[in-house]
């Protein structure tokens, strides 16, 4: 669903700026 890919692309969103 669009919702889980939302999910899973703000997580990886989160996860690049934590990195940086």
């Amino acid at each position: 669903e669009e919702v889980v890919l939302k999910r899973c692309w703000l997580a990886r969103y989160w996860s690049l700026a934590v990195k940086h």
